[in-house]
């Protein structure tokens, strides 16, 4: 819940501020800082931008906005990701409509599973084969449009009198990752895999589009998968997670075309189990003991 006074936190978040100022030399280092600073401010404005909290969204705006001036330097509004970037950039304009506007269309995409094929290998571990991309609502993918040398991002999510500009090739494919998550039915504890899909640009069949795409071969081994100990007993829903353009966005596994997982030649009671639920979804179930 939002129930404390911006002007108060920012406040105490400035003091923060000199501290790193007075123990860092202005560059690289220094601006790696202030853009995680930068990045939880903007997730702050995002949670304000609310229906019917106008007075707190601008409070928030006004706090940021001074913060920024007197801390950072041009170079650190250029650093996050492009959908902050255009964040960054209505706050600083003092555009709240347009936050307003950027947030909702930021909800408006989600996670497609492209494929997925799961096998067990020795000492009852899983190889999973996978791929994922961001998709709007009605399924179409969030493109890319070439220009230059770089890529301007999907006009569903641009607003075209901000001054942003577009990524490159590797702006793009380097803060783009694929996770496969096992999140607890029953306590909602999640677990992340040692191992990351990566990124690509992939022809869309429309024009010279091109739409990010993640892909590769994660471990799944019951033994390790939880920070490099077992996973617990109980039921285990698979996730495929894309984190790419400043945002985080993941699905749940279901059985559908394009997605296999083989039956281990040698079953076991004692040993987990990936299989598909009877409503769809893929879980790894761990047996007591």
């Amino acid at each position: 819940k939002l129930d404390y006074d911006p002007a108060d936190y920012y406040d105490n978040l400035r003091e923060v501020l000199d501290v790193v100022a007075a123990n860092t030399d202005p560059g690289e280092f220094r601006d790696g800082l202030h853009e995680k600073f930068l990045n939880t401010m903007l997730r702050k404005v995002s949670g304000a931008a609310k229906p019917g909290s106008d007075d707190r969204l601008a409070a928030f705006v006004a706090a940021i906005r001074s913060v920024i001036g007197d801390y950072f330097s041009p170079r650190v509004i250029q650093r996050p990701p492009i959908l902050r970037r255009q964040l960054t950039a209505a706050m600083l304009s003092d555009k709240p409509k347009m936050i307003r506007w950027l947030n909702r269309r930021y909800a408006r995409f989600s996670v497609q599973v492209r494929s997925l094929a799961a096998r067990p290998v020795d000492g009852g571990r899983w190889q999973v084969s996978a791929s994922a991309s961001l998709v709007f609502r009605d399924g179409t993918p969030v493109r890319f449009r070439p220009e230059g040398d770089a890529w301007r991002i999907d006009k569903r999510l641009r607003v075209a009198n901000l001054d942003v500009r577009p990524d490159s090739t590797e702006e793009l494919l380097t803060s783009a990752t694929g996770d496969v998550v096992l999140r607890s039915a029953a306590t909602g504890v999640e677990w992340l895999g040692p191992t990351v899909l990566t990124a690509n640009l992939e022809p869309t069949g429309k024009n010279d589009r091109r739409h990010l795409v993640v892909s590769g071969v994660v471990e799944l081994d019951p033994q390790t998968f939880a920070a490099g100990g077992p996973v617990p007993q109980g039921t285990w829903h698979v996730h495929l997670r894309v984190t790419a353009l400043g945002t985080s966005r993941r699905v749940p596994v279901r059985k559908q075309r394009g997605i296999e997982v083989s039956r281990p030649l040698l079953r076991s009671r004692s040993a987990p189990k990936l299989r598909f639920r009877s409503d769809g979804r893929l879980v790894l179930v761990v047996p007591p003991g």
